[in-house]
């Protein structure tokens, strides 16, 4: 019989919140320091499109792009991203993000995946 074990993954996430012009504006930022190729549309509405490696990932309002160390960039429901991540707390030397929304840091945070995830 085999032993079950889970995985702790630290991934940096941001949401994609266009209703709010400094929480895009972060994410943005973001994405072109990582050298991320994207196009996104105008308004609260707008869509976000993300082309890493030729394959087109579309954030909606209130979803996540996350940026896995060893798989690159995914792009999350916020019903998801609650599920499967919580807030690792920020770095050191590092001062935390504050805008906060349902109690998840936007416009960047250090997340946490998979088991000892601590509030």
């Amino acid at each position: 019989m085999s032993d079950l074990y889970t995985r702790t993954e630290t991934v940096e996430a941001h949401q994609w919140m266009p209703a709010d012009p400094i929480s895009a504006g972060r994410t943005l930022g973001w994405l072109l320091a990582h050298g991320v190729e994207f196009t996104h549309t105008r308004g609260p509405e707008a869509t976000l499109t993300l082309t890493p490696d030729s394959v087109a990932l579309v954030a909606h309002p209130g979803d996540w792009v996350v940026h896995h160390p060893r798989r690159g960039l995914s792009v999350l429901t916020n019903a998801d991203f609650e599920a499967d991540y919580a807030p690792a707390g920020a770095p050191r030397g590092r001062r935390g993000v504050t805008n906060v929304i349902n109690g998840v840091t936007a416009g960047g945070s250090i997340i946490q995946s998979g088991g000892d995830i601590r509030f």
